[in-house]
Parts: structure tokens; C-alpha cells; sequence
């Protein structure tokens, strides 16, 4: 409790002592910006070091104002907005993670720090990635063009791939499908079409799990595969079109699907139990009253139904 008091105390000094190298007088006509920003940002630190999150938001903001003021410190002012973001995480408030983060990138980004701009973008899309999942991957995209600019594809691909990830777990389904091609896109310029097949493989999905048939028979045209996957992904999309619900479970109990992430696994196995099911019918043994299910017909074998 001493130490949070401390810390505490501390940090209303360095408060007032920022306060007072902004103050004018008689012998002092302009205010010292730097040495102000300086010590609100250090008040800040030791606001945060005693869990006063909201108190270290408001440190930093002074200390943001007058870095920019100083007219030479507009990367620590972004530094600031980044240790805004963070106790605004703190304490839910969500937007304002979002806006501090998006500030500071704007910074990195007019600086030239390209570098420090797709690294801050990385941590912006983990920090929103739970509560605004669909902003966090447009921030995976920019940080994805970002590299490609620099000519990073490999690093571009991977960013559209966790963009895809949240889009596919907030059903924006063709969002992600346009991202995923974006990403082999990205490993083509790079030179490496190893892992195209479950990136190919996962657009189909997607096209189906948005019964996007259309979309998924221009997969099989356009996107590259190794032989035996194009096998593979033909007989899903020929299952799935024609209704063949025993085509439809051999492919999809093939350990490729089992071996995808967890998202595009899911729509697998959800297309296994929705759109391949198989459901017993048969006729009623009672000599005294043999009856039909309304709409079924009698039958002495399985009949498949399909749920689309």
C-alpha cells in the first residue's frame, strides 16, 4: 500500500513540476515544452505503476500536447499514444485504444517510420482483436500493404492471414475470401507456393460456408494446388453441388481438413454435420399400423436429406 501511495506522489510531482515549466512570466515568455512533455510522461509511468489507469490517460495526453507543441518530438508524442492505448485497454475503453493507436501509426507512418508503423499496427489489431475483431483485421490489412510496399510478402501474407482468421469468426465470409487470395498473392511474390494448398482449400470453404458455389468452382480455375489437393478440393466442391452426402464425408474426414486452422476446420466439420448428414427412414414393422412420415416416402433403405 506504502509503495502504491509512493508511487502515487510521485507522480503528482511530476505533474506539477510539468505544469510549472509551462508557465510564462516575466522573465520567462515561452513555455518549455519538452521539459514539460517530459515530465507529464514520466508522471504518466508512475500513474500506470499504481494502477491508476484513467490518471496515466490523462498524464499522457498533457505530455502528447506538448511533445507535438515542441514541434520536434512528434515520435515520443506517439510513444505517449501508445502508452495511452494500453491503460485504456485497461479499463475497457475500447475506442479509445483504437483511436490512441491509430494516431500514433498516422505519426510513424508521416516520420517515414515505416518499421514502427506495422509493428504498432501488430499490436493495435491484438489489443482490438477480441472486443472489435473486424477492426483489428483492416489494421492487419493495412499492416499487410504496409510490407508489401517494402516488398515483405512473406510477412504481408502472414498479416492477411490472421485478417482472414477474424473475418471467417465474424462470418464476414467474403471479406475473407478476398483477403486469402490477397495472401497467395503475397506468397507468390515471395517465391513460395508450399502453403498456398490450405490457403486455396480455406477460400473454397469459405465460398461454401457461404453457399457460394459460384465463388468456390472459380477456386478450383484460378488459385494453385498440388495435384492431389486439387483432387481433393474437386471432390468437396462436387459433393457440395451435387448433393452427395457420401462424397461430401469421405473428403471431409480426409486428415487435410483435421490438419487446417482451427476456423476453416470448423466450417469443415459444420459442413459434415449440415450438408452431409444421414438420416434413417424406415418403414414402421406394426403389422397393425404401418404409417408414412408426412413428406418422407416409405422406403427400405436410407434415404439422405440434405440441409442447405
Amino acid at each position: 500500500m506504502a509503495s502504491i501511495s509512493g508511487r502515487v506522489n510521485e507522480a503528482n510531482k511530476y505533474l506539477e513540476n510539468g505544469h510549472k515549466f509551462l508557465r510564462t512570466g516575466l522573465l520567462k515568455w515561452s513555455p518549455d515544452h519538452e521539459n514539460a512533455a517530459n515530465q507529464f510522461k514520466q508522471a504518466a509511468m508512475a500513474y500506470k505503476g499504481a494502477g491508476l489507469h484513467q490518471k496515466a490517460i490523462e498524464a499522457n495526453e498533457l505530455a502528447i500536447k506538448s511533445y507535438l507543441a515542441s514541434q520536434s518530438s512528434a515520435f515520443q508524442a506517439a510513444k505517449c499514444m501508445e502508452q495511452a492505448a494500453l491503460s485504456a485497454k485497461e479499463i475497457g475503453e475500447i475506442q479509445l485504444v483504437s483511436s490512441y493507436y491509430m494516431r500514433a501509426i498516422d505519426i510513424y507512418r508521416t516520420l517515414g517510420q515505416l518499421d514502427t508503423a506495422i509493428t504498432t499496427m501488430d499490436r493495435a489489431a491484438k489489443a482490438l482483436t477480441e472486443k472489435m475483431p473486424t477492426m483489428a483485421a483492416d489494421i492487419y490489412i493495412q499492416a499487410s500493404e504496409a510490407c508489401a510496399i517494402e516488398d515483405r510478402y512473406r510477412q504481408a501474407a502472414e498479416f492477411c492471414n490472421r485478417a482472414a482468421t477474424l473475418y471467417v469468426k465474424a462470418k464476414e465470409f467474403r471479406r475473407a475470401a478476398n483477403i486469402l487470395k490477397e495472401e497467395i498473392n503475397c506468397y507468390t511474390l515471395a517465391g513460395d507456393q508450399r502453403t498456398c494448398n490450405k490457403t486455396a482449400m480455406g477460400i473454397i470453404l469459405v465460398h461454401l460456408a457461404d453457399k457460394n458455389i459460384v465463388g468456390a468452382n472459380e477456386v478450383l480455375k484460378t488459385c494453385p494446388f498440388d495435384e492431389d489437393v486439387f483432387g481433393l478440393a474437386q471432390s468437396l466442391v462436387s459433393g457440395y453441388d451435387k448433393h452427395d452426402a457420401k462424397l461430401l464425408n469421405s473428403v471431409l474426414k480426409n486428415s487435410f481438413f483435421r490438419d487446417l486452422d482451427t476456423e476453416y476446420a470448423k466450417i469443415a466439420r459444420d459442413l459434415m454435420n449440415t450438408h452431409g448428414k444421414i438420416v434413417e427412414s424406415k418403414k414402421s414393422t406394426s403389422p397393425d399400423n404401418q404409417q408414412q412420415d408426412d413428406g418422407i416416402p416409405d422406403a427400405d433403405e436410407d434415404m439422405l436429406l440434405w440441409y442447405c
